[in-house]
C-alpha cells in the first residue's frame, strides 16, 4: 500500500485485523497502563490507524456522493426517475463500482506478494535477496566473534 499514488484503507481483512488487533491491545494497554485518558492512549497508539480508517470514510462518502449525483443525472437524461433501490436503482451501480475497485486492489496485492516472494530486486526491503545477505553478513560477523574470541583465550595447559 505505497507506490506514488495515494490509497486508502479498504474495509476487509485488513480493517478487520487492525480492528482486532486495537482492540486486544486496549485490554491489555488498560492493564499496562492505567493512566492517562481512553482517548490519548488510542490516538497516541493507533494514530495512523484511525487516520487511514478516517481517509477510507471520507473517500468512500465522496464516492458514493459523486457516484449518486452522476446517476441522479442519467437518470433525468432519460426523463426517469433516480431510485436509490429496486431493479434499475443507483445501490447496484454503488456496488459494482465499489467491489470493482476492491477488486483491483486486491489483485494488486496479491500479484506484489506472490511475486516478491520469487523474484528479486536488489536493494528491495521486500525482496529476498535482503534476507540472503543479512544471514551471510551474519555469518561474517559470527565468524569473526568466534576468531576473537579464540584468540583471547589463554592456552590450556596439561
Amino acid at each position: 500500500m505505497s507506490h506514488t499514488d495515494v490509497r486508502v484503507l479498504r474495509p476487509s481483512g485488513q480493517a478487520a485485523s487492525l480492528a482486532g488487533g486495537c482492540v486486544r491491545n486496549i485490554t491489555f494497554q488498560k492493564n499496562v497502563h492505567p493512566t492517562g485518558s481512553l482517548m490519548k492512549r488510542l490516538w497516541s497508539n493507533y494514530n495512523l490507524s484511525i487516520v487511514l480508517a478516517l481517509l477510507f470514510l471520507v473517500c468512500w462518502v465522496i464516492q458514493t456522493w459523486t457516484g449518486w449525483m452522476h446517476f441522479q443525472a442519467e437518470q433525468m437524461e432519460h426523463g426517469q426517475t433516480p431510485e436509490l433501490f429496486g431493479n434499475s436503482g443507483y445501490v447496484w451501480q454503488w456496488a459494482a463500482a465499489t467491489f470493482e475497485n476492491w477488486q483491483s486492489e486486491f489483485l494488486q496485492l496479491l500479484s506484489f506478494v506472490v511475486l516478491t516472494s520469487f523474484l528479486i530486486h536488489r536493494g528491495s526491503h521486500e525482496s529476498k535477496d535482503s534476507d540472503e545477505e543479512m544471514q551471510a553478513t551474519l555469518a561474517r560477523i559470527e565468524q569473526r566473534l568466534a576468531s576473537i574470541e579464540s584468540q583471547k583465550r589463554p592456552p590450556v595447559s596439561h
